[in-house]
């Protein structure tokens, strides 16, 4: 297994270092014509608000522009995840104050948790456990979802093994995204 961004991911699956991709895209249904990948939705999750719940300064939040005074943690630069919150961010007029850039959804969590600023991370990110202690999650009105594609290369999808773990994987994608919206 491996983690990638989903333009690399999707390189690797075009070039054979892989078999099966799981990847998300925000707001967009992704096909591929004439091509021979095959993308399956296999379901969504959608974005959440975090900060501390220490910090008393992030209370009452109802709009997402709401956030332009607070100093934020998110994934490095031209990630598909800062990208978007950034994107989000200037359509809301104003651009972030990015106080710290980490390549770790633990990580900022861990940050947010010490009261250093507040992210904005997908729900699938934020499974009940220890590291959520300290966090609060805020659901308002971000109307941002990311769509969970499985991406499969169509020769391949015959192979037994191939097709008994996508087949694996759809139906527990399945059952985990429906607790997640």
């Amino acid at each position: 297994m491996y983690e990638e961004e989903p333009a690399q991911s999707l390189l690797g699956l075009r070039s054979h270092k892989f078999d099966i991709v799981l990847t998300g895209y925000f707001e967009k249904k992704v096909t591929f014509p004439n091509s021979d990948i095959i993308s399956t939705n296999i379901g969504e999750d959608k974005l959440l608000v975090i900060s501390s719940k220490d910090d008393k300064s992030f209370f009452p939040i109802k709009h997402f522009s709401d956030l332009a005074s607070k100093k934020w943690i998110i994934e490095p630069k031209n990630t598909y995840l800062s990208n978007h919150i950034i994107q989000m961010c200037r359509e809301n007029l104003f651009d972030p104050d990015v106080v710290s850039e980490i390549h770790s959804y633990d990580a900022i969590k861990s940050l947010v948790k010490s009261q250093l600023g507040i992210s904005i991370l997908p729900s699938l990110a934020l499974t009940p456990g220890n590291d959520m202690d300290g966090i609060f999650i805020q659901d308002f009105d971000i109307k941002s979802k990311r769509q969970i594609y499985l991406l499969e290369r169509k020769p391949q999808k015959r192979i037994p093994a191939i097709k008994v773990v996508s087949q694996m994987i759809t139906n527990q994608a399945t059952t985990v995204l429906k607790n997640f919206n």
